[in-house]
């Protein structure tokens, strides 16, 4: 089920324990990790356009995938460097 944020102010900066939340909830399959699919669909809910979803998910995997496997391990640094690069975006809650 998708994270879901009732009576947030909009257009404000998303928090990192809110963002840390929400990006957990992009795992489908719930094997603990994010595939490209899944990290691409997470910057499309965020609000990325056709084009920027691709760029930022090649950058999302190229700067937190660290064993270079595909995917972004829930569990570890990888989903660290993963939420920091996503508050680096600037994206706010709309």
């Amino acid at each position: 089920m998708l994270y879901y944020y009732a009576n947030i102010t909009h257009n404000v900066p998303w928090t990192k324990d809110q963002l840390t939340d929400l990006l957990k909830s992009f795992d489908k399959d719930n094997n603990g990790q994010l595939s490209w699919d899944e990290v691409k669909a997470a910057f499309e809910f965020l609000g990325s356009n056709w084009f920027a979803k691709h760029i930022r998910t090649a950058i999302a995997l190229y700067r937190a995938d660290a064993d270079k496997n595909g995917s972004i391990n829930l569990s570890n640094s990888e989903f660290s460097a993963f939420v920091d690069y996503v508050l680096s975006c600037g994206f706010k809650v709309d």
